[in-house]
């Protein structure tokens, strides 16, 4: 959807939390570019990065407690 911000600038994380209705601790965001892990990381996403996508499901799992 359309919101007249992008990644990595604060705006975009702050609409998607609303539009999901959701706490910005209740978000998992996963990323292949550190950048854009930043801005949701300081808002209390939990963010992983992904350089390995094995890897990256793994911490998910964790993340998720599965």
């Amino acid at each position: 959807f359309a919101v007249g911000s992008r990644k990595p600038e604060f705006a975009i994380y702050e609409i998607t939390a609303a539009r999901l209705g959701v706490g910005h601790d209740a978000i998992v965001y996963l990323d292949d570019f550190d950048q854009n892990l930043v801005p949701p990381a300081a808002l209390g996403w939990t963010t992983i990065q992904v350089d390995d996508a094995a890897a990256a499901l793994r911490r998910l799992d964790g993340v998720l407690g599965e």
